[in-house]
């Protein structure tokens, strides 16, 4: 199997004024085993012209969603689904400037400030929500430094047989997960791509 590896270079921060170190994302772990539907930058909806910002990948409702990569938990909880209602997103940081989001779930298994490993259950997949694909299916999107970048290439080809879903690590002072009353304000402004993948 061919590996690519992402390469993120330091950044200095006005508010920290210390550096990133730059750090390489080697592997994300396929959180469901099924196939790539539609690819990073396709162009998709009828008339729209739309350009996807991640992954999908075929995954059947109800299907157990795992970690794509070990990391904390920045946002666990609802964010508006396409065509109406609300669905489950899950965003990790793996590292500094790093962001993986996994959309739109049934259920959510985490809680903001987990420690999540690779491989452990963060949800299900919901039977509608995210109108980038038909069928059901699993949203996989990376952002580095803010912008969305392609995981393909370094999504593994197959789910590892090992994949076994773990009880994440409640941080002490983690704040659970986003209250509704949160994920509707984050509605509400318009502004719930923030929400689910905090800057």
């Amino acid at each position: 199997m061919k590996r690519a590896v992402l390469t993120f270079v330091g950044v200095l921060t006005a508010a920290s004024a210390c550096s990133v170190p730059a750090r390489a994302l080697d592997t994300l772990m396929r959180p469901v085993p099924g196939e790539v539907v539609l690819a990073f930058g396709s162009r998709y909806g009828s008339g729209s012209g739309r350009t996807h910002s991640g992954l999908d990948l075929a995954a059947g409702a109800g299907e157990p969603v795992l970690a794509p990569c070990d990391g904390r938990v920045v946002f666990a909880g609802l964010v508006p689904a396409d065509g109406g209602g609300r669905v489950g997103a899950v965003t990790i940081e793996p590292e500094a400037g790093v962001l993986v989001t996994v959309l739109p779930l049934e259920s959510v298994e985490v809680r903001r400030g987990d420690a999540v490993a690779e491989g452990a259950a963060v949800g299900s997949i919901a039977a509608a929500g995210d109108d980038s694909s038909e069928a059901p299916h699993l949203h996989l999107s990376v952002r580095r430094d803010g912008r969305y970048v392609d995981p393909g290439p370094v999504l593994e080809t197959v789910q590892p047989s090992s994949a076994v879903g773990g009880e994440p690590d409640r941080a002490a002072d983690a704040g659970g997960a986003m209250p509704a009353a949160d994920a509707s304000a984050c509605e509400q402004t318009g502004a719930w791509q923030a929400c689910a993948h905090p800057s």
